[in-house]
């Protein structure tokens, strides 16, 4: 309870929540056609979201939630995301929603939530929008030689001596995604889909493969794709030139950093990780916490930032993703705080 903003709820004189979640003027007054009974009840039972009441004329400190506290769970204290954004073992929680795919407790007083979702095990095809399916949509597949003509010819100079080296990226049909940019600092996406055979009696295993192929430095770089509460996210695999990325992943310890000659840059380079990975479903645990002038934000782990944030950032910061706008009209506004 320490360290949160309390603020009186207008007309209910000695009650007191969170000012992030504080019902607004406009939540209490009636819908055009909500009677008054319900009304009543709205506005007594309090917004669904408000969490936590102190009531200083009782005495009372009330947690929303049909079951009352209880001990944070197992899965909450295993998770390493949750140790890592916020570790508090010593602390309550009240049910918020439990359903087939999704459970929702509060962390009680502290503002924060946590989600634990179960394995999507629909496959990578499922959502046209944001899966394997949607990225085939206007793409165009690669070849070394449908891009030999002209300015084209960048991306197989940068691409094909990479591929030469790792057998299970040149197996796979990557597609390029949109059109080919031209340019100095000209940057291609490619994608492509890996099939792994499972252990014993478990089914094919597949994995969504993001290549990045930067023209100038060359590099490329492998991020798997992976599912972490129903969104999707990139994870930094590999890397052909150590010197041009934010994060070189590591390598396998019975294989040793491979080097890789640039023409277009006539010097060596190390790269680092590997493209043969493959991540089955799992359950996926999510941070949530609400701050004054913020808003609800997400804690992203940093395997899902690395390549794209310089690594000595992660080190020092957590960053949080904002929900919805904030200051100026922003959204998805990343905040990182100090370790």
């Amino acid at each position: 309870v320490q360290g949160t903003d309390w603020v009186k709820v207008e007309h209910e004189p000695g009650n007191w929540v969170p000012k992030v979640v504080a019902p607004t003027k406009e939540w209490r007054e009636a819908t055009p056609d909500e009677a008054y009974y319900d009304w009543l009840v709205r506005v007594t039972a309090g917004p669904a979201d408000s969490g936590c009441q102190i009531d200083l004329n009782v005495g009372h400190y009330k947690v929303k939630g049909g079951g009352g506290l209880s001990l944070i769970p197992d899965w909450a204290l295993k998770s390493e995301d949750y140790a890592d954004a916020y570790g508090a073992k010593q602390v309550k929680c009240s049910s918020k929603e439990a359903s087939a795919n999704r459970t929702w407790i509060d962390v009680s007083g502290r503002l924060h939530d946590l989600q634990r979702w179960v394995p999507d095990v629909r496959g990578p095809d499922a959502d046209s929008h944001t899966s394997f399916a949607g990225m085939m949509f206007g793409a165009n597949k690669y070849s070394r030689e449908a891009y030999m003509g002209g300015d084209d010819k960048w991306l197989p100079e940068v691409l094909e001596p990479i591929l030469s080296q790792l057998p299970a990226l040149k197996g796979l049909s990557l597609v390029l995604q949109g059109f080919l940019p031209r340019g100095s600092g000209a940057v291609a996406r490619l994608a492509g889909l890996l099939e792994k055979d499972g252990e014993g009696r478990r089914g094919k295993v597949q994995q969504i493969k993001e290549v990045l192929v930067q023209r100038s430095p060359p590099l490329v770089e492998v991020y798997d794709v992976v599912e972490f509460g129903r969104q999707f996210y990139r994870m930094l695999s590999f890397c052909s030139d150590s010197r041009w990325a934010f994060y070189v992943p590591k390598t396998q310890s019975d294989k040793k950093p491979m080097p890789f000659y640039s023409a277009q840059t006539a010097s060596w380079s190390l790269a680092g990780g590997s493209v043969d990975a493959a991540y089955r479903p799992s359950h996926s645990v999510l941070v949530f916490r609400s701050l004054t002038g913020l808003g609800r934000q997400l804690y992203i782990p940093p395997r899902f930032l690395r390549g794209l944030l310089p690594e000595a950032l992660l080190e020092r910061y957590k960053f949080w993703r904002s929900e919805g706008e904030v200051g100026g009209g922003l959204t998805g506004l990343i905040i990182g705080d100090e370790r």
